[in-house]
């Protein structure tokens, strides 16, 4: 379930990298960056320096605790940043045409994920359906 994800995402990054490249090609040769441009060079900047940051973090927490690990949810604060790129990403690579449809899937397959993540696995196992051993193993209807 979760390569549907990072198949998507991969996708969209490529989409999004070859979208810079090709505003960099354009304004290479317009010898300005544009609006356009101008936009995408904010929103590629805002995303990756917020995630340099992060990494930083990683750094200091290695250093201090000796875990090189970070908060995921910290990644909510650029989350329009990062939704903007996927969206962008994915339509650079299947066009105007397709993007609705491309839109559509992606918000039912999100919607489909939510759905399984909490109805099939929270809910039961907070509302004591399912609990687990020390082992790990997961036992129902206790």
């Amino acid at each position: 379930m979760y390569r549907v994800f990072e198949l998507i995402a991969a996708a969209s990054g490529l989409g999004f990298i070859w979208l810079c490249g090709r505003v960099v090609a354009r304004s290479w040769r317009r010898r300005a960056l544009g609006l356009f441009g101008g936009q995408v060079a904010i929103l590629a900047a805002s995303y990756l320096l917020f995630c340099a940051g992060l990494a930083y973090h990683v750094v200091v927490d290695f250093l201090v605790k000796g875990i090189p690990a970070t908060c995921g949810w910290y990644l909510y604060a650029v989350i329009i940043p990062e939704f903007l790129m996927i969206a962008l990403g994915i339509f650079t690579l299947v066009g105007s045409s397709w993007f609705r449809l491309a839109a559509a899937t992606g918000s039912l397959i999100a919607a489909a994920l939510d759905l399984y993540t909490v109805d099939f696995i929270l809910m039961p196992y907070y509302t004591g359906i399912i609990t687990h051993r020390a082992s790990g193993f997961s036992i129902l209807f206790t």
